[in-house]
């Protein structure tokens, strides 16, 4: 037989009850969605980053509430690249704390010999961070063999975080 030890409401859903009682029981469904936002700006002097893997000044600090949440990480990074060979290369790497999370490679080849892109790149990124500690999220950049800058001519670049629950 099956039994139930309550009676429900409207947004419940049966969960098993604990041990090995054979029940269920009425249970409200888990708080989701966004928990705290963190937003840091940084117009920064321009970081030179040529051929060396180089903090380009954007970081931001959250501390979860649970070790169970997300957080989604959204970059929105300043770059300048000039070439004068004809192409240019330059990558961005987000990191959380020391660990790597995610790491993009930009290739542009192009019949021109002097190239000049000055853009903003964005990265998104679901992370589980798996802590309640302070954790802390930051961009490196590399560029080219001539001119690279993150934040040129002190353009801003964003860093949002988004402690979530799903």
């Amino acid at each position: 037989n099956l039994k139930i030890s309550n009676a429900g409401s409207n947004g419940q859903y049966l969960q098993k009850q604990s041990g090995n009682t054979g029940g269920l029981t009425w249970a409200a469904l888990p708080a989701a969605g966004v928990l705290k936002n963190l937003e840091t700006a940084t117009t920064t002097t321009e970081v030179d980053m040529n051929q060396t893997m180089t903090d380009s000044g954007l970081t931001c600090n959250i501390t979860p509430s649970d070790s169970g949440h997300k957080v989604l990480v959204v970059v929105q990074q300043a770059y300048k690249i000039v070439d004068s060979d004809g192409g240019f290369y330059f990558e961005m790497k987000l990191f959380r704390g020391s660990t790597e999370l995610l790491h993009r490679t930009m290739n542009h080849d192009a019949s021109s010999s002097a190239n000049n892109e000055q853009d903003f790149h964005t990265l998104i990124y679901l992370d589980s961070p798996g802590t309640t500690s302070q954790t802390t999220y930051k961009m490196q950049m590399k560029g080219g063999q001539n001119d690279a800058k993150a934040q040129p001519g002190g353009q801003r670049s964003d860093i949002f975080l988004l402690e979530i629950n799903i």
